[in-house]
């Protein structure tokens, strides 16, 4: 009985420890998107929804330094998409998807007629 008790108390601590009243207060951020346009290598555009949002450097001090993340959703081209779009990210410093996603649609075209894709 008493080390049900124990642990009763332990898990207790546990949940109180989780509660949002001990998160760092981190500031909330939101996207917008607006309507752009995705231009390919061969001069091809295709429409999307662009937008930044700016997030700390560092999560693990939300007050410091923030950065610019610049994102683009490329709608599916179904009307009734998969719930889950297709995220893509860059590989290296200073390359960005939504600059190198324009020449990659060929490749992934089945994946993009049922669900959206996030460049980031």
């Amino acid at each position: 009985m008493q080390r049900i008790f124990h642990t009763s108390l332990l898990f207790l601590i546990f949940l109180a420890s989780c509660s949002p009243g001990n998160l760092a207060a981190v500031p909330e951020s939101s996207l917008t998107l607006k309507d752009c346009a995705l231009t390919s290598p061969t001069g091809n555009q295709m429409d999307a929804r662009c937008g930044t949002l700016t997030v700390a450097e560092d999560r693990s001090n939300p007050v410091g330094r923030q950065i610019a993340l610049h994102v683009a959703v490329i709608p599916a081209i179904k009307r009734n998409p998969q719930p889950d779009a297709l995220f893509l990210l860059a590989g290296g410093p200073g390359q960005s998807a939504i600059e190198t996603f324009p020449a990659m649609i060929p490749m992934i075209n089945q994946i993009h007629e049922d669900r959206d894709i996030v460049l980031g």
